[in-house]
């Protein structure tokens, strides 16, 4: 009777990996130390891969367990994060950056940082009070210090009244009750966790707050509030208190997305509009740009930011300034900012474009090795994963056979560009918008299987994309 320690006894050993000619060409590129570590690593990983296939799975040649291993250990030397391919239908997914930058940033970007230049100075900045429709703004290294810096400048000693719905994670990463314990204000939270009034916030107000803060978790259409005032509604209120209000919109963009985008977006002009004074935004979310944290509203206000020591702390660094100023000059031209801009870009493209596209690659995928069924399937809309699913899509459904399953999930793990989509046992969804037209050919080509005839192996490890 077999038993996993006979699949085991057919692995190579790490003194038989760093034998072959494939891991042995690596030391002139990588330290040795480096290779034999990396060795023992992607055997621990290997055996455990092999304890979840069936005990009749075949076993790949030496020759194709060392090629894996060589890119494991290439991917862990390289300095640059991998390139991963988002299919998760999540524009911002945990534990990876938001989509590229426009051609036009990036090459903005790498101007600068190839010669001497005078700092951007205000234009930047001007150009962000323009878009948004604010008179002055300011620009931060990243959107926290953006919110902290306004947190501990604009108070003035008065508490900053919160709803208590609104009291989570700013961005994702920080907690707003840290920030504000950092920033030496006092948070007073008002309402329950799913709806404030009016007179929720009037109460706070009557004993001596200062600030009515709105944060967004959302930045759309999807913001689960069961009740809670207009930003006019609380502007009104603020003014009779000699309170200001001012708006958190997370990912939300500096102005409307355009007719392109069927998205009902937070925006900074809006709020703006409505009276708040200051918004606080990001340069990246639905703007497109880099991450950096704005301030956008009254110029005094502003000022008074520009003029704190924690300022030239937060100051934003060059690059990524020229980037943002190079973002903002498309995305004023809704038209041009949809389609070359990569996150609108995405979310502009139609429908029937994503379902041609899922058909195409359900048919390549289907062919692989260890796949069962692999289905195009329409994704609605929805609020899972942080309401980051806020149009419809589609995509495919991809079903694996089980003993096949450790063995593609691994694969798909150490592509390079990496396949990220999501798992629900043996079954991996890969929802389309939020891959770009480029990387069709890498996610198909990602579920390739080794080669097991020599002739071929030059054109699996030169052109193949799985681990």
């Amino acid at each position: 009777m077999k038993t996993p320690n006979d699949l085991f006894s057919r692995l190579p050993s790490v003194n038989d990996l760093m034998e072959n000619p494939r891991i042995k060409s690596l030391v002139d590129r990588v330290q040795e130390l480096e290779v034999s570590n990396g060795v023992r690593q992607f055997v621990d990983r290997m055996r455990r891969e092999v304890s979840r296939r069936s005990l009749d799975a075949p076993i790949p040649s030496i020759g194709e367990i060392a090629d894996r291993a060589a890119r494991f250990i290439l991917g862990r030397h390289a300095t640059a994060a991998p390139q991963v391919v988002n299919a998760t239908g999540n524009l911002w997914p945990v534990g990876l950056t938001g989509p590229p930058l426009a051609d036009e940033a990036l090459a903005t970007l790498s101007a600068t940082a190839q010669h001497y230049h005078a700092r951007p100075g205000s234009q930047v900045a001007d150009l962000v009070a323009q878009v948004a429709g604010g008179q002055a703004a300011c620009v931060f290294n990243t959107p926290a210090g953006a919110a902290l810096l306004a947190l501990s400048t604009l108070a003035d000693g008065r508490a900053i009244v919160v709803a208590r719905g609104e009291l989570g994670t700013m961005d994702g990463s920080i907690r707003l009750t840290d920030l504000a314990k950092q920033a030496g204000v006092q948070l007073v939270e008002v309402g329950a966790t799913d709806s404030v009034s009016l007179d929720d916030y009037r109460g706070a107000l009557a004993d001596g707050a200062g600030v009515l803060l709105r944060v967004e978790s959302l930045p759309h259409a999807l913001r689960d509030q069961t009740c809670r005032p207009e930003v006019s509604e609380l502007v009104r209120l603020a003014a009779e208190h000699n309170a200001l209000v001012v708006h958190h919109i997370g990912r939300g963009a500096l102005a409307s997305l355009g007719d392109d985008i069927p998205l009902d977006v937070v925006t900074a002009s809006a709020s703006l509009s409505a009276g708040a004074a200051l918004a606080i935004a990001r340069g990246d979310g639905y703007t497109g740009g880099p991450t950096c944290g704005l301030a956008i509203g009254r110029r005094e206000l502003i000022e008074k930011l520009k003029n704190s020591p924690l300022a030239t702390a937060l100051a934003v660094d060059p690059l990524v300034e020229s980037a943002l100023g190079a973002t903002l000059t498309l995305f004023r031209d809704t038209e041009r900012a949809a389609t070359l801009i990569p996150t609108l870009a995405l979310l502009s493209t139609p429908i029937l474009n994503l379902q041609s596209r899922a058909e195409r690659m359900a048919a390549q995928i289907e062919s692989k090795p260890g796949i069962v069924t692999a289905s195009p399937v329409e994704i609605p809309s929805a609020e899972d994963m942080g309401g980051t699913r806020p149009l419809p899509s589609f995509g495919i459904s991809v079903l694996c056979e089980g003993h096949q399953l450790g063995r593609i999930q691994t694969q798909l793990e150490e592509s390079r560009p990496q396949i990220v989509g999501n798992w629900r046992n043996d079954r991996l969804l890969l929802d389309l918008r939020t891959v770009a037209p480029a990387d069709d050919i890498a996610l198909v080509t990602a579920f390739d299987s080794p080669s097991d005839d020599s002739e071929n192996a030059t054109t699996t490890t030169d052109t193949e994309e799985e681990a």
